[in-house]
């Protein structure tokens, strides 16, 4: 989201997965959020490459979609995503000051990604320990999302719905090991169009959305 836009709704703190590395408002290429300016109001904190991987992953899972009931559907010739590596890792020296990064990301952390600024790694939950999204999405954090009735046909959603759409988008995404990288050669992924064919699962959103359309 534009900065400038979180900055006039009076945003704190923005906490995100990837960097855009073409324009990045955020700090990672303009420095936006912060400005410097004494008359200039509403800077926030910006911290990046919080579930990196998983954001990566939903963005190629978007981009290799295709719209079969558009006038002119586009073929996307490049959807192989299963074992394709993601991009570095942010510098954050280059972006953040180093009490900026302490305070957010703990002094535990620092030396690895900060001084040292190894871009290879992914940030986990807790250092030197390895993590998968299962850890930390549950069944009972998606019952509590606000209308999640309203994604479902005729608003019917039952908890083995919830739990089949669930295990599918968890099977989106890599595990990340104890030294914060991917093992792509022990681990396999589905895209999203796999899950989207499965029997009474995401299919159920995807009627819905497409119902609500007015084209």
């Amino acid at each position: 989201m534009c900065s400038l836009a979180l900055k006039q709704l009076g945003i704190g703190e923005v906490i995100y997965g990837c960097a855009n590395d073409r324009f990045g408002g955020n700090g990672t290429v303009l420095s936006i959020h912060n400005d410097d300016r004494e008359d200039v109001a509403n800077n926030y904190n910006s911290y990046g490459g919080i579930l990196r991987t998983e954001a990566v992953q939903l963005l190629r899972n978007f981009y290799i979609q295709e719209n079969d009931s558009a006038p002119n559907p586009k073929i996307k010739k490049n959807k192989e995503i299963e074992n394709k590596s993601y991009p570095p890792n942010l510098s954050f020296e280059q972006y953040m000051t180093k009490e900026s990064f302490i305070s957010f990301y703990g002094p535990e952390r620092c030396e690895k990604y900060y001084d040292v600024g190894i871009n290879e790694l992914e940030i986990t939950p807790k250092l030197d320990s390895g993590y998968c999204l299962q850890d930390l999405i549950n069944i009972e954090l998606i019952q509590q999302i606000p209308h999640i009735q309203d994604l479902f046909v005729d608003g019917i959603v039952s908890n083995s719905i919830l739990e089949k759409d669930l295990d599918l988008f968890l099977k989106l995404f890599y595990p990340v090991n104890e030294s914060g990288e991917i093992d792509f050669e022990n681990n396999k992924i589905i895209k999203i169009d796999d899950a989207l064919v499965q029997p009474d699962s995401l299919e159920h959103k995807k009627r819905r959305i497409e119902e609500a359309s007015p084209l």
